[in-house]
């Protein structure tokens, strides 16, 4: 399942996404823990990671759900020694010693007090056993970690007690770059993206068949009212020139019938999302993320047990899907999950007896809105806003082309109708007409369930995976249920041709 690991935002602020497994602390880990043990230099400084986020980073690497390959800690090593600023900017990190520029290579070194006399930037600071020898630098570089001037330069080791996890997060909250959720729609964008309906071949074959259909209406039309009842040949030809461009007539207006009703309607594709795994998921990456910004704060989460509940973000994400569906008409109310998420954070602390500093407060705005963000994201159905697309395209093509055929088959009926010596002979035929193009919707319906949309089933995440397998079998069954019910039909006209031409007999009877 995917699922998003943040142990970096115990470090640098940071939130990444990936792949985890469940386990211990493995030696792909532990790389990690080496790095965070050690020093990091920037512009001449040398840093630390003040060990509140060290400890928050091994539990969270302990945690059961965390066990990272070989190349998620590469890449999360390389996003350590990449995000150095970021972690001095947002108060992870604190200043430790300063390499000389002349003797960069040296700074491991034992320092020898001749080198400390000509250090002008206070290097003695990596021994603490020289810190009375020239007091006067030290304080100038203000290095000295003991020292109680008034004004620390940033990231010196203050002397004041630390402040509590929760609100040392909080402060930095401003500071840590937000999460992207683009991975989400990637694997639909790019099969959405090689998907290709070819509504201009459509057209046109539409088109082809009128003008085939229209100039055998005219030249029956000149046969029945204005010739006589010979032209055997000329007739016969018509008949099969205009059945088949019925025929085809027939085949795209069963196929644009199914498409509509198997594929563009909203009410429809809500109960297919309601069969996938979508509402579960969701819950759980919600849970997943509120806690990764808990565990920075050192909070339960229980804490969120009242907040994030599984009927609440059903509710949230059905109306998100109603707005991707309706085109913005509806929108997720995220609000009933962060104002109580809100609150309840609020009255842990208290209960704790942390006291909110006003940039906690502000912080807590930020991590909310933050939030927000995030559960706005995760609630976003990542085929909403193709479906939106293609439905009105697939609208403005039919209200093109369906007008169109209707007229052809019209047309069609007349010309089997007036090219016929009898009449039950001209709705026979087009009963055999209706019946072919069926037959054809029918095994292309069947077709595309067996061949089309193959390997969709594998997108990411899964529960886009199982609704485009859900999807495409309502496709094929209501293109082959358009078939069907063509097929019916076409019976119906046999049996309109039987009723006609018994009538003629018993006619022709009377007659004689």
């Amino acid at each position: 399942m995917k699922e998003r690991i943040a142990f970096l935002a115990a470090v640098f602020g940071l939130t990444m996404t990936m792949t985890v497994y469940a386990g211990d602390i493995n030696e792909n880990e532990q790389r990690i823990v080496s790095v965070i043990y050690g020093q990091f230099e920037q512009d001449g400084i040398i840093y630390e990671v003040r060990p509140e986020y060290i400890n928050s980073a091994l539990n969270y690497l302990s945690r059961d759900d965390n066990d990272l390959t070989s190349d998620q800690a590469d890449y999360v090593i390389s996003e350590i020694y990449a995000n150095v600023q970021t972690g001095v900017e947002s108060g992870y990190l604190r200043e430790v010693g300063r390499v000389q520029p002349e003797t960069a290579p040296q700074t491991e070194q034992a320092p020898q007090e001749s080198a400390a006399a000509q250090n002008p930037e206070g290097e003695s600071q990596t021994e603490p056993g020289e810190a009375g020898t020239e007091p006067e630098e030290e304080t100038q570089a203000g290095e000295t970690p003991s020292e109680p001037a008034g004004d620390v330069p940033a990231g010196t080791e203050a002397p004041e007690a630390p402040k509590p996890i929760a609100i040392a997060a909080l402060e930095a909250a401003g500071a840590t770059p937000s999460q992207s959720y683009a991975y989400i729609r990637r694997d639909t964008d790019e099969r959405m993206n090689s998907l290709y309906i070819p509504y201009e071949t459509v057209f046109l074959a539409a088109a082809v068949c009128g003008a085939v259909v229209g100039i055998c209406f005219l030249l029956a039309l000149w046969l029945k009212f204005f010739s006589a009842h010979h032209r055997h040949k000329l007739r016969v030809f018509l008949r099969v020139l205009s059945g088949a461009a019925s025929g085809a007539a027939v085949c795209i207006l069963l196929l644009f019938l199914g498409l509509w009703i198997g594929a563009f309607q909203d009410s429809s594709v809500l109960n297919h999302i309601s069969d996938t795994d979508y509402y579960r998921t969701i819950y759980d990456d919600l849970r997943y993320d509120t806690g990764v910004s808990f565990a920075l704060m050192d909070i339960p989460d229980s804490v969120m047990d009242e907040s994030i509940t599984y009927e609440r973000v059903v509710m949230a994400a059905r109306q998100q899907l109603e707005n991707d569906l309706h085109e913005g008409e509806y929108r997720a109310n995220t609000s009933l999950l962060t104002d109580q998420l809100r609150s309840d954070v609020s009255a842990y602390l208290e209960s704790r007896s942390i006291v909110m500093t006003d940039k906690a407060r502000t912080g807590l705005e930020i991590l909310i809105e933050r939030l927000d963000t995030k559960y706005e994201n995760l609630l976003q159905w990542p085929f909403g806003p193709w479906w939106s697309s293609l439905s009105g395209e697939f609208g403005r093509w039919a209200g093109r082309c369906v007008p169109l055929l209707i007229a052809i088959l019209l047309a069609g009926v007349l010309n089997q109708y007036w090219l016929c010596h009898y009449p039950s002979h001209g709705v026979r035929n087009m009963g055999g007409i209706l019946l072919a193009g069926s037959m054809i919707v029918v095994l292309a319906g069947i077709a595309f369930r067996i061949w089309g949309m193959s390997g969709w089933e594998t997108v990411t995440p899964s529960y886009m995976g199982q609704f485009f397998g859900i999807y495409r079998s309502s496709i094929c069954k209501a293109v082959v249920g358009t078939g069907v019910c063509g097929i019916v039909l076409s019976a119906a006209f046999y049996l309109c041709a039987r009723t006609l031409k018994g009538a003629n007999k018993d006619q022709h009877g009377h007659q004689k």
